[in-house]
């Protein structure tokens, strides 16, 4: 998730569901058993108890516990680094076949379903100053011959897309969203089966008439979930994807109220406006927000958000559907 904590078992899961919709084997889910998180500004992630631990700002997780995190250390800009949960094994990635243009990465992305079949993961990263993105194939431990953690490089976007002031990413079956911040949001394609991105965007820096998004959720492939900046405060747009006209169609909005605003931001890729999606096994689905209070609603309905009860003076920044124990 993005942000700050120092347990990387609840941060790391706050964006797998993202990634893919959990199994549930009960009909309800409580919100009382919701994980809610409130982090500090200036901390990063620790991968490793050791003395030449690598730190990691985003971190994703794989449904079998390998997590991915971008860093910001002076010299490991422009490598990645996983951390096995089971065994504490960690391991930088580094990749000499980048583009010069990439300067380092922001964020990370992960889609589990993509190249499945081959016992792989597909990672998606995007770099804030060139504005491009890439995708890696994940593989885990089991199937690589030393038993390490691979991450190889599968190759990257060419045509730059907004970034600034706050940049989010996420993935699923097949389509790549970037919210650029007050430049607008961009969408990528990309093969499910290998795992390489289409080089330039089907849908690239749309506004939908608001002064800028910071994050995104993917409920599905064809609807996004954007934290929304608007002129009266923040909130959250639910978007369609249409691909066909290459276009973002704003379907409904869902206001945030007493936000946190701006506080507790670190440019450009984390900002304290965070959303969850979770899936009942009849097909409802409802999405977390948290963006100071934590409010729940239906994406595909209309209605107001209700407000989840938190302690006093508690700002959460981001929040996770603990589905393990839904």
């Amino acid at each position: 998730g993005k942000g700050t904590l120092s347990a990387l078992r609840v941060c790391a899961k706050q964006r797998t569901t993202k990634s893919r919709p959990p199994n549930h084997k009960k009909e309800q889910r409580k919100i009382s058993t919701m994980k809610i998180l409130q982090l500090l500004p200036a901390s990063i992630f620790v991968l490793s108890c050791c003395n030449d631990a690598a730190q990691a700002r985003n971190i994703v997780t794989t449904n079998d516990g390998i997590a991915i995190g971008t860093t910001n250390q002076s010299g490991l800009r422009r490598s990645l680094v996983t951390y096995d949960a089971n065994t504490s094994q960690q391991d930088v990635h580094q990749f000499s076949n980048l583009p010069n243009t990439i300067r380092g990465f922001d964020d990370v992305a992960l889609d589990s379903d993509a190249m499945a079949r081959q016992g792989d993961v597909v990672a998606f990263a995007i770099d804030a100053s060139s504005g491009l993105v890439c995708s890696f194939n994940l593989s885990a431990r089991s199937s690589t011959r030393r038993g390490e953690v691979s991450l190889q490089l599968i190759g990257c976007t060419t045509q730059r897309v907004s970034t600034s002031p706050f940049v989010g990413i996420d993935a699923q079956r097949g389509t790549l969203v970037v919210s650029g911040g007050t430049g607008g949001v961009s969408t990528f394609r990309y093969d499910t089966s290998t795992g390489r991105l289409s080089s330039r965007p089907t849908i690239r820096n749309q506004t939908l008439n608001e002064i800028g998004h910071p994050s995104v959720t993917l409920v599905s492939r064809n609807i996004a979930v954007l934290c929304t900046d608007t002129r009266s405060g923040f909130g959250i747009t639910i978007a369609n994807i249409n691909q066909s006209s290459r276009s973002l169609d704003r379907s409904r909005f869902f206001p945030v109220e007493n936000t946190v605003n701006f506080k507790y931001t670190i440019s450009p890729a984390n900002f304290p406006c965070d959303s969850s999606m979770y899936f009942q096994n009849n097909g409802r689905s409802y999405l977390y927000v948290a963006n100071g209070p934590v409010t729940v609603q239906n994406p595909r309905r209309n209605g107001s958000p209700t407000v989840v009860n938190v302690p006093n003076g508690f700002e959460a920044l981001t929040v996770d559907v603990n589905s393990d124990r839904s």
